[in-house]
């Protein structure tokens, strides 16, 4: 077990532990074990993708540095799979929550690439999250805090 796994075991046990209470066992669950039993990818595996692949690499991301992304692309392309890697510019680990415009012109320009877009309509000017009355009922203030300032550690959930 690598020491960052070992320090993030302790994390969850010293840190989230008394916060999830009995569930803290489904974070070990999702986060260490996740880590721990990890294998590398095999070329058998990769072969069967037969859509087109974008890796979206946040540069500020301390927990993958950009060299596993770029293992995982000359993996992708032995394995013959159409593959791509973009650099998320300024941010962090989990950048689709701390920069999710740039995130979501990522995906869209990847997707559309794809598509016949002379039979689509044009895209909506306003997105809404179909959950946003689920969240209002579990205390989100809409207005009240943005992703950055939780992300940051200013704002207590």
């Amino acid at each position: 077990m690598s020491k960052n796994v070992r320090l993030y075991a302790v994390f969850v046990s010293c840190i989230l532990h008394p916060i999830a209470g009995d569930n803290a066992h489904l974070i070990q669950l999702i986060t260490v074990q996740f880590f721990l039993n990890q294998h590398p990818f095999e070329g058998s595996s990769l072969e069967r993708i037969r859509a087109p692949v974008l890796l979206v690499h946040c540069s500020e991301d301390i927990v993958y540095p950009r060299r596993h992304a770029e293992a995982l692309l000359e993996l992708l392309h032995a394995a013959d799979v159409d593959a791509n890697l973009v650099t998320l510019e300024g941010a962090p680990h989990w950048g689709n929550a701390t920069h999710p415009e740039e995130t979501n012109a990522l995906l869209y320009e990847f997707v559309m690439s794809g598509c016949d877009t002379s039979k689509l309509p044009p895209p909506p000017e306003i997105v809404e999250s179909p959950f946003l009355e689920e969240l209002a009922r579990h205390g989100l203030v809409e207005g009240e805090a943005d992703v950055e300032e939780v992300a940051s550690g200013c704002v207590k959930l």
